[in-house]
């Protein structure tokens, strides 16, 4: 009797017509949300950059030093073009409400993604997991490149998924597959080696044709190019990719981000004093100073990177505090 209640309990949650219920409410409860908040949001560098490009045509993020190179492209552009349409303040609102669209939009493809590996059941518990994730509930009201990052990289999974299980990939499908590789490069840094060695796989283990091969390379890095082109004639030399690696390090240290109450690496004090530093120089320069620091926290504590991780990894789920403060950018 006990089984067969787990079963029909089982069988209501795991279709599609309840979990696009549930993933509806969802995103009508983060919209109210949003909406009673005044579609208020916290900005970070992406903004000033598309705020500048925008207003000013520079794709700067301080425009007192001229052009920037350590945040890709995707994410300012996005912002970009709906400050362009509606506006520095109205485009606030415009932009949360595409970004709740996403998250309504990736646990679907996360079900498409294990269904092609013939793993729905546990593309619906990912999709139920993802949806009720208090992070991601909130995390839409963040004006961060992990919004769209997530949501291209899905898809990205999505047709890898696809050149894995089926041999007979038309070029339609090399052309999206290629696409998507380009813009989640061009949105985290991070996601490239990563990629690459999941692409070497798909090589290896299901023996793509060199014609396919040459075309998803050929596509990816036509799309890819342009930011390639820009650096080279704005810096007078070839940037693939930067990132401000000890930026997002030395931010991981601070008290904003920390939701374990032992992790205390930094007063409050000392984040300003560094902050006012890396205020005063151009973000070459102040990649090196956040390098600086992150040595001294390490010097202080050898196991600092073992707490900030852990941290981090709790981050996945919760909000971390940090997100509840009026500590960001104004618009």
């Amino acid at each position: 009797m006990l089984s067969r209640s787990k079963i029909q309990i089982a069988d209501f949650f795991l279709n599609w017509k309840s979990f696009l219920v549930f993933n509806l409410l969802i995103f009508l409860v983060k919209i109210i949300f949003s909406a009673y908040h005044n579609f208020n949001a916290e900005f970070f560098e992406d903004w000033s950059i598309a705020r500048n490009l925008a207003t000013q045509g520079v794709y700067s993020w301080n425009i007192q030093y001229g052009s920037s190179v350590y945040k890709l492209p995707a994410y300012p552009l996005f912002l970009s073009f709906f400050i362009k349409c509606f506006g520095l303040i109205q485009s606030v609102k415009f932009i949360i409400i595409t970004q709740h669209i996403f998250y309504f939009l990736i646990p679907v493809i996360i079900i498409k993604t294990f269904d092609n590996f013939k793993l729905r059941t546990a593309g619906f518990l990912s999709a139920y997991f993802f949806i009720l994730s208090p992070a991601y509930f909130y995390y839409s009201n963040i004006i961060e490149a992990t919004n769209i990052f997530i949501l291209f990289f899905a898809i990205w999974i999505y047709f890898y998924s696809i050149f894995w299980t089926k041999r007979d990939n038309n070029f339609k499908t090399i052309v999206a597959f290629s696409i998507a590789t380009a813009l989640v490069a061009l949105t985290q840094v991070v996601a490239i080696p990563i990629m690459g060695l999941m692409i070497l796989l798909l090589i290896l283990y299901k023996k793509l044709s060199l014609k396919s091969i040459f075309t998803l390379a050929c596509i990816t890095i036509l799309v890819y190019s342009p930011w390639v082109v820009r650096n080279y004639m704005t810096f007078d030399k070839i940037i693939m990719s930067k990132s401000p690696v000890w930026q997002n390090v030395f931010l991981g240290y601070i008290p904003d981000y920390q939701i374990l109450p032992n992790n205390k690496f930094l007063t409050e004090e000392e984040k300003k004093v560094v902050f006012e530093k890396t205020a005063a120089h151009n973000e070459f320069v102040s990649e090196k100073i956040y390098e600086e620091e992150v040595q001294q926290i390490v010097e202080k504590d050898r196991f600092a990177p073992v707490k900030k991780g852990l941290n981090n990894f709790i981050s996945l789920w919760f909000v971390p505090k940090k997100y509840f403060d009026d500590n960001g950018i104004s618009v």
